[in-house]
């Protein structure tokens, strides 16, 4: 793993990054490293969108959710975000209250709720996705076209591969 540190070998960020250097942790298990790297991006992520449109990350995987599918029910966000039942009914409620989504009940015995994007919730969906992909390019600016290409299909082959091997 490359160490190269744009604030230079001599910054107090260089040294410290040199101390608590992540490619031991990359070099000792990998899945540990991948999971520092998510939590790393998604608490910087989750900030950004508290502070600037009222919403964290796990809202934010509900509305991409539903900006795709249009109108699941929470056990299909649960599948679809891979967030627990609990995560995803509170932050449904967040969002019912911000009229971002609407929650609507289905069948008596079943007791289904079903949760849709409203039109300013697909406002805002939108306004936060140019934002994330600037982001986004910013964060993937430190690799070529080809590297980006690479990483996105060595991850899939992970992904995929992660998914086989849970179901054995």
């Amino acid at each position: 793993m490359n160490n190269v540190n744009p604030e230079g070998r001599d910054s107090p960020i260089a040294a410290h990054t040199l101390a608590l250097d992540p490619s031991a942790i990359f070099a000792s298990h990998f899945p540990t490293f991948i999971a520092i790297l998510s939590n790393r991006m998604t608490r910087e992520a989750s900030s950004y969108y508290r502070s600037h449109y009222g919403v964290g990350i796990v809202e934010m995987r509900i509305l991409y959710a539903l900006a795709v599918h249009e109108e699941l029910s929470a056990a299909e966000l649960t599948r679809v975000t891979d967030l627990d039942k609990g995560a995803v009914s509170r932050s449904s409620r967040v969002l019912q209250r911000l009229e971002l989504v609407t929650l609507t009940m289905t069948g008596r015995k079943e007791r289904r709720v079903m949760v849709k994007l409203t039109a300013p919730g697909r406002a805002l969906y939108q306004e936060i996705l140019e934002n994330a992909q600037q982001r986004e390019q910013e964060i993937m600016s430190a690799l070529s076209p080809e590297e980006r290409i690479m990483l996105t299909g060595m991850l899939t082959r992970l992904f995929w591969k992660i998914s086989e091997t849970s179901l054995a």
